[in-house]
Parts: C-alpha cells; sequence; structure tokens
C-alpha cells in the first residue's frame, strides 16, 4: 500500500439530532455545551449545522478549535441556541494519529410557543 503511514485529512459528518414530528411544533432543543476527549497530531475543527424551523435553512456555529495539546475540551456554545435538528462535523488537517473517545452536545428540551 503506497499511502500507508502518510497522514490523512479526517472529515466526520455525525447523524442528525431531529426533534420528533409531532413535538416539532410545541418543542425545541436548547443547545449549551460542548463537551470532548480526544488525542490527535493536529487540531481539530468542530462546526455544528442546525435548523431552528423547518422552514429555514441549516445555519452553523462558528468553527470550535479542539487544541490537539489539550486532549479535552469544554465549552459553552451561544447564548440562544434554541433548534429542532442538529448535526455535528469534526475535521482535522492531515494527522497519523487520531483518536475520538467522547464528543457530546449537552442540551436540553424546552417547550416553546404560546406556553413555553
Amino acid at each position: 500500500m503506497a499511502d500507508q503511514g502518510q497522514p490523512v485529512n479526517v472529515i466526520l459528518e455525525f447523524s442528525p439530532i431531529q426533534t420528533d414530528e409531532e413535538l416539532k411544533s410545541n418543542s425545541r432543543m436548547v443547545l449549551g455545551y460542548l463537551s470532548a476527549r480526544y488525542e490527535s497530531d493536529a487540531d481539530l475543527t468542530v462546526t455544528i449545522y442546525f435548523k431552528r424551523d423547518d422552514d429555514m435553512d441549516w445555519e452553523n456555529t462558528d468553527p470550535i478549535i479542539l487544541s490537539a495539546q489539550e486532549g479535552r475540551y469544554f465549552g459553552k456554545l451561544p447564548l440562544s441556541l434554541s433548534v429542532i435538528d442538529y448535526y455535528v462535523t469534526v475535521e482535522s488537517s492531515p494527522v497519523e494519529n487520531f483518536w475520538i473517545s467522547s464528543l457530546k452536545v449537552l442540551m436540553k428540551t424546552l417547550p416553546a410557543g404560546k406556553f413555553g
């Protein structure tokens, strides 16, 4: 194999987390924090894509940089990130060593609308 032992770019796209169709009219997920444990030769870039409403296009947070030297991250996401759907991507420049033991978006579900 000619490319064995060569650094590669990492691009991970995780499956969307979606509010149940029956709850979309009166419930929202409020994204609060990003938590991660990882090992990498290069810094990682995490971006969270989200929809606030069915009629809206996908929006995204500013890229969150996870330092290769740290190995763990815990940070607050932008205030009032109230969404119905979201997914996460992780990217890096070429790496030889890459491992993620956990990557979590901490959130809570709240009622929305007239009674929320």
